[in-house]
């Protein structure tokens, strides 16, 4: 356990805060370690959030925040549920409303004390954003504030979603690619019902998946090295098609791998005298996964990858129809 952070739960109290995260967050230092060859002592407390983000309690420092452990709740002898109730109440009490105009009417949080987008569970304090109605809301970045739009005003959520994107792509620092709004005081995702906003975040949301996966490449690649095992980590891609994205992978015979999960697989078997008359079948995620069964297995990982080694039988693959582009 941390020396800075008390064991006294009493005098810890004013001091937590809640952190929303990316799932990625989580989940690199586990790797980390694993290069290393270190031991993993780091899981952090933390819960859900939506399919990409998660909330962590933090320990409030003058210089940095400290992430709390398992270790530190049964030391205090409480739950987590019960310290982010108190993390919650800590943040409301330091939260008067710091919002900033932008470009369509979409506005943008602006705190200094880097717990912008945790203040998204404050949904009190982010109705006072200046916007009358129901919100539309999305925290792309730690390097950015939470992102507010109108429900009613659908070139608010388009220049909203557009500047999330130029987020993600040059500031990084991930937290979702999703889109919010409240229900009964809750944070729920958010899915828009109109086409052309709805096409918007799913191209978003291949931006961050593209993101991610090549950072989870790099990593396993070097977990894989330094375990010495011969594992092919797949390439999560994006092929732009007129009118919408699709994301891509290839599952080539004979090459044990770790798949993405994406729209389309593209089925290779290589030219067997060493050409480059490679053979291609393209099928959709949901076809090469009935057609693989069981050889396609579910590692433990964020994003999700998926390990194959047994390349379907020919005749199999020939009988499934190939993915309509």
């Amino acid at each position: 356990m941390s020396q800075q952070i008390p064991t006294d739960f009493e005098a810890a109290k004013p001091h937590l805060r809640p952190l929303l995260r990316g799932r990625w967050h989580v989940e690199v230092p586990r790797l980390r370690a694993q290069i290393e060859g270190a031991s993993y002592d780091g899981h952090l407390a933390s819960m859900p959030f939506s399919q990409d983000a998660v909330v962590l309690l933090g320990y409030d420092l003058p210089e940095r925040t400290e992430h709390i452990a398992p270790e530190h709740l049964a030391a205090w002898g409480i739950s987590f549920q019960q310290g982010l109730k108190v993390a919650i109440a800590n943040l409301r009490a330091l939260s008067e409303p710091k919002f900033h105009t932008l470009k369509s009417g979409a506005r943008v949080s602006d705190w200094p004390d880097g717990y912008d987008a945790s203040r998204i569970l404050l949904p009190e304090v982010m109705r006072q954003c200046g916007i009358d109605g129901d919100l539309i809301m999305m925290v792309p970045s730690r390097r950015a504030g939470i992102l507010v739009a109108s429900a009613s005003s659908l070139e608010a959520q388009l220049w909203m979603l557009g500047c999330s994107r130029q987020l993600i792509e040059e500031q990084g620092g991930l937290i979702s690619a999703a889109m919010f709004r409240y229900q009964d005081r809750r944070v729920t995702s958010y899915q828009p019902s109109d086409p052309h906003l709805a096409s918007k975040l799913g191209e978003l949301q291949k931006v961050a998946a593209h993101a991610l996966y090549g950072e989870q490449k790099e990593a396993l690649q070097a977990l894989h090295a330094k375990q010495g095992k011969d594992i092919f980590v797949a390439s999560y891609k994006v092929v732009e098609r007129p009118g919408s994205w699709l994301s891509a992978c290839s599952w080539t015979k004979g090459i044990t791998s770790l798949l993405p999960k994406t729209d389309l697989v593209n089925m290779v078997v290589v030219d067997p005298t060493g050409g480059d008359r490679h053979q291609v079948k393209i099928l959709e995620w949901e076809t090469a996964r009935q057609l693989a069964g069981e050889r396609l297995r579910e590692v433990d990982a964020f994003p999700p990858r998926y390990l194959v080694s047994e390349f379907p039988p020919d005749e199999a693959l020939a009988s499934v129809p190939a993915a309509k582009l």
